[in-house]
């Protein structure tokens, strides 16, 4: 049986083809070999570090809230202090008021007397009469 040009030329590159395919194929395993490993690497592998992620995830949404209900507590606890400072502040300056108001009807009228020690001692009395 004698083949002809076209049948040797068909044989060698089906022959060809298959050597080809055969090292593609060699490639592709090879290819998904190094894949398998870096998707399930006992270390550096995608599973162990999406799980890696996941726990720093779970992690980090604990101490995120822990720290959000810290933030409102504290801004209750400040809101509170900051409205009972505001009416200290309120009933200080209300004094104040109250106590200059005295101060300038004592002031109001020139202290009485002929001798220093005289004025001083009606200043002395009006003030004397402003204590509760």
């Amino acid at each position: 049986m004698q083949l002809s040009l076209r049948e040797i030329v068909l044989g060698s590159l089906a022959a060809a083809c298959i050597i080809i395919l055969g090292a593609h194929l060699y490639g592709a395993r090879s290819t998904i070999a190094d894949l398998r490993r870096e998707i399930d690497g006992p270390v550096t592998g995608y599973k162990v570090r999406l799980t890696t992620c996941q726990a720093n995830e779970a992690t980090f949404r604990v101490a995120i809230d822990q720290q959000n209900k810290s933030f409102m507590a504290l801004k209750t606890d400040s809101a509170t202090r900051l409205a009972a400072a505001e009416q200290q502040v309120s009933a200080a300056h209300a004094a104040a008021r109250a106590e200059r108001t005295k101060f300038d009807r004592i002031m109001a009228a020139p202290p009485q007397g002929k001798t220093l020690l005289e004025r001083y001692e009606d200043v002395d009395r009006r003030l004397l009469e402003t204590l509760p």
